[in-house]
Formats: C-alpha cells, structure tokens, sequence
C-alpha cells in the first residue's frame, strides 16, 4: 500500500509543481515529490519478502525451519524498521535544509511537521508481527497441589 501511496505522492507532487499553480509553493512541492520518490524507491526496490520452507515429513524438522525462517524474517523487519527511521529523519531533514535554504525556516518546518509523521505512520504500519514472534517466549508457572495432599509443588517451564 505504501509504495503505491509514495508513488502517488511523488507523481502527484512533481506534476502539481510543473504546473505551477503557486508559484510560492513550488519549491516545497518539489521537496515533497522528491522526497515521495525516495520513499517510494525503497519500498519498490527492498520490500519485505518472507521465505517460506518447504513442508517436511519429519515434523521437528519443519518446526526448525519454520523456526529459521521466522528468525530470518524478524531480522528484516527489524532492519526495515531501523532503516525507515533513520532514512525518514534524514530525508525530512535534508528536505527542510533545502526548503529554509530557498525559502524560509516556515516552510521547512511545514515540510518536515508533515513529511516526519507520514514517515513514522508508513514505518509503524509496516509488518513486524515475525519480530514480536521471535522476541516472544513462552513461559509457564504453576503451583499445584501434591497427591496426597501434605504439600505444594511449584512448577517453572519454557523454552529457550
């Protein structure tokens, strides 16, 4: 969805810009097209892909690769993830450095106020559910009483 959403931006921008409609906003629509481009570059050329192994007769080796393949794809999220924030503050940044050069500091801050957010809503909207499944563990405790009635046992269980 982002990528076509990006994709609109910039086109929709840089179209809007050429036609120049307001002359006093065509630096920003520029900014803003440019900065639609990259975002939608990057989706475009390293999407998100997920591996999926093979099913296998012996179940407890499709447990591991399933197990590899959800810790292969939680890495890529999580660097898409990183990756999102660090190239969305600096193309935001890099944007308002341009607008405050050409304009003033008034339409940096509008392109940045607007541009940052839309940046973080594309990054948190992206899947992560793989991440948090790697990241979980499932632990149990439990307290029970002994047969004969004369004690307590407690129990801790969970996987590595």
């Amino acid at each position: 969805m982002w990528r076509w959403s990006f994709t609109a931006a910039a086109v929709g921008s840089f179209g809007v810009g050429l036609a120049n409609p307001f002359p006093s906003l065509q630096d920003g629509l520029y900014v803003s097209a440019g900065k639609a481009a990259v975002g939608a570059a990057a989706r475009w050329i390293i999407p998100l892909r997920v591996d999926v192994p093979e099913p296998n007769a012996d179940t407890c080796a499709d447990l591991a690769a399933l197990r590899k393949a959800i810790r292969e794809t939680a890495k890529k999220e999580k660097g898409l993830f990183v990756m999102g924030h660090i190239g969305g503050l600096a193309l935001n940044l890099a944007g308002g450095a341009i607008l405050w050069y050409r304009g003033s500091f008034w339409d940096a801050a509008l392109s940045v106020g607007v541009g940052y957010p839309v940046g973080l809503l594309s990054n948190y909207t992206m899947p992560r559910s793989s991440w948090h499944l790697d990241r979980e563990r499932a632990w149990t405790i439990a307290i029970t009483p002994a047969p004969d009635g004369t004690g307590w046992f407690a129990h801790a269980s969970g996987a590595f």
